[in-house]
């Protein structure tokens, strides 16, 4: 995260109804991830007057590139003819909730990618599931681990794991994760919703899991029979290097790409 990426940008209502109004229009247009309202009494000069005023303060947590169009935003749907607008740059916070600003703000039209939060597995295992159903249907079988793993299961998995998820739109559609072990990551769940496959994401998501472990080798495998993920891991430089049966009768095929 580059300094001051992030912000507070304050600014006043005359009332909580303005206030509100205010807040859904910035969460709905994705310029903040949250929008704070406290009471406040102010008292000001106003055209040389001293002047007293119950108004709502709000706190809009945002990215500082977003400021400009929060404060044409606020000049539009605001009753005041100079309305308080100030920016505050986050010097330090939380990375976890640095990320989730970002998250909530990002292009909804462009696909970002970044680390899931334990918050986000029941919808990995949604997407899991909805993501295998072709393995499944390639094998003839409905009970291959990834459709039989419990939310428990997952969990576990993710406090020993990386877990990447590909967002569009506030909507988990990729992930991937990997362990390491030595020397090794081992990289498995390369997944992609079936409405947003073929447009490249496994391959920027599988990109990105190689560079949580710089240096380290990398393995995983796949069906014999997925073509499409032959193809991906040998186009991603991965070599094959033994292939096995499991007790359920698939072939898996095994692929590696050494440390650099």
């Amino acid at each position: 995260m580059s300094d001051n990426e992030y912000a507070i940008i304050i600014t006043t209502c005359a009332g909580k109804d303005e206030a509100r109004t205010l807040a859904k229009f910035l969460l709905g247009k994705r310029l903040a991830a949250c929008v704070q309202l406290f009471p406040a009494e102010s008292i000001y000069l106003w055209q040389d007057k001293l002047c007293r005023d119950e108004e709502t303060v709000l706190f809009i947590k945002s990215r500082s590139a977003l400021f400009e169009q929060v404060k044409t935003a606020i000049r539009e749907n605001h009753s005041y003819e100079v309305p308080e607008i100030i920016r505050v740059p986050i010097n330090a916070g939380l990375p976890e909730y640095l990320r989730w600003i970002g998250d909530c703000t990002g292009d909804s039209d462009a696909v970002k990618i970044s680390k899931a939060w334990l918050e986000d597995m029941e919808a990995v295992l949604r997407l899991q599931n909805a993501a295998y159903q072709s393995e499944a249907e390639l094998h003839g079988d409905f009970t291959i681990q990834p459709l039989m793993q419990a939310l428990e299961a997952l969990i576990a998995e993710y406090h020993i794991s990386i877990v990447l998820k590909a967002v569009l739109g506030g909507e988990i559609i990729g992930s991937v994760r990997a362990r390491a072990e030595g020397e090794t990551a081992y990289i498995g769940k390369l997944m992609v919703h079936p409405g947003h496959q073929g447009k490249g994401l496994g391959k920027r998501l599988l990109a990105a899991i190689e560079q949580e472990f710089p240096g380290r080798r990398c393995e995983l495998f796949t069906s014999c029979k997925s073509e499409r993920n032959l193809h991906l891991y040998e186009a991603a430089g991965y070599a094959r290097f033994r292939e096995e049966t499991d007790q359920a009768g698939i072939r898996f095929a095994y692929f590696e790409k050494k440390g650099r």
